[in-house]
């Protein structure tokens, strides 16, 4: 009993992580541009300044010098762990190709759009 609800609460989570809260937000994102088309742009600004933060950050992590530790550790796991690349998950790639989609009919149709 104790395994089955683990089990349930571990994929409720993954569920609620991988497929539910990316759905939730692709149709926000959907609900902002229909409302105000104008604000495609302004969301593609934020998400190009985000991912801009996040590359900064994944360069100061990997220029920072490990601890005695970690590099004892790396050394050992490279010797049974492959090196993986994260790809970026479909309902990214979707939510971004909104975002340009909205930029792109902003662009195209310009104020005269919005009404």
């Amino acid at each position: 009993c104790i395994v089955l609800s683990t089990a349930n609460t571990m994929f409720t989570h993954d569920a609620n992580r991988l497929v539910l809260s990316p759905i939730d937000r692709m149709v926000t994102i959907l609900q902002q541009i229909k409302d105000d088309p104008l604000k495609a742009t302004q969301l593609g600004f934020h998400e190009y300044r985000r991912e801009q933060q996040a590359k900064r950050a994944r360069k100061e992590k990997e220029s920072k010098p490990p601890a005695k530790l970690t590099q004892v550790y790396r050394a050992i796991s490279w010797l049974w762990t492959e090196e993986k690349q994260l790809e970026p998950m479909e309902t990214v790639i979707l939510e971004k190709t909104f975002i340009k989609l909205g930029t792109l009919l902003d662009l195209g149709f310009g104020e005269a759009g919005t009404r």
